[in-house]
Order: structure tokens, then sequence, then C-alpha cells
């Protein structure tokens, strides 16, 4: 009688230690499974970011090249800052498409402003082209903050 009660209290004890362990085993696996996702998030991210970044960086140097041609507008004449306006609409389209709408919306104001700059020193005579460039350095400004902006949410906004 005292060897099948023993029995049976061996038999409880491997049972309750089998349950732990699968639920100790099962926790394992979940915290291993949203650690891996976690991962794959971070990395997807990562991987949205980097290109958004660059092309973001391209824009706002195309910007600043436009800023600097407008410094030279004098002695370089308005084909040099119409040509830099082009240039700039062209590094536009990448901002446009990797976004967001608040990225792409700044691009487009600093292209606009670019673009009637370049228009006005084409067609009338702008004794200093610089000094009338605020409102394209004002735009590159909001490009930067919501450029800025846009790469600080790492992407959790689709």
């Amino acid at each position: 009688m005292g060897a099948a009660i023993g029995g049976g209290l061996a038999g409880l004890t491997a049972m309750g230690t089998s349950w732990f362990n699968l639920k100790t085993t099962r926790q394992q696996l979940a915290a291993q499974q949203q650690e891996a996702a976690r991962q794959r998030r971070s990395e997807s991210i990562r991987e949205r970011r980097e290109p958004r970044a660059k092309c973001y960086a391209d824009f706002m140097a195309g910007g600043q090249q436009f800023i600097t041609v407008l410094r030279q507008a004098q002695d370089q004449g308005p084909s040099a800052v119409h040509s830099q306006a082009k240039i700039l609409d062209e590094l536009r389209h990448p901002v446009v498409i990797w976004g967001p709408e608040s990225v792409a919306a700044a691009a487009y104001a600093v292209c606009g402003a670019a673009g009637s700059l370049s228009y006005k020193i084409r067609t009338e005579h702008v004794p200093a082209p610089i000094m009338h460039g605020l409102e394209v350095a004002e735009r590159l400004r909001d490009f930067i903050e919501a450029a800025r902006a846009a790469l600080e949410e790492d992407g959790n906004v689709p």
C-alpha cells in the first residue's frame, strides 16, 4: 500500500513538474516570438529610414546650392538660377515618393518659392537676387523641420 501511495505521489510530482516546464517553455517561446517581431519591425524601419534620410539630405543640399547660386547670380546670370531651380525640382521627386505628406508638401513649397524667384529673375531686372531668396530659405527651413520630424517618427506612421 505504501508503495502504491509513494508511486502515486511520484507520478503527481512528475505531472506537476512537466506542467510547470511546459508553461515555462510556452512563456519563453512567446517572449522569443515577441522579440523576433520587434527586431523585424526595427529592421524594417531602419531599411525605410535610410533611403528617406538620403533623399531628404540630397534635397536639402540642392536647396542650399540654390541659395549659393543666388549669391553668385549677378556673376553667373539668370540661367544659372533657373538651372539650379530645375535641379532642385528633380531632387523633389524622390522626396515626394518617400513621403510622408508633410515632407512632400514642404518640398513642394521650397520648389514653388525657388521656381517663382527663378522666373522673376529671368523676366525682371533683380539687382540683388539673394535679397529675394528669403522665402526660399524659410521654406527650406520648414522642409528641414518636417524631414527631421518624419525621421524621428521612425516610420511608425504608414
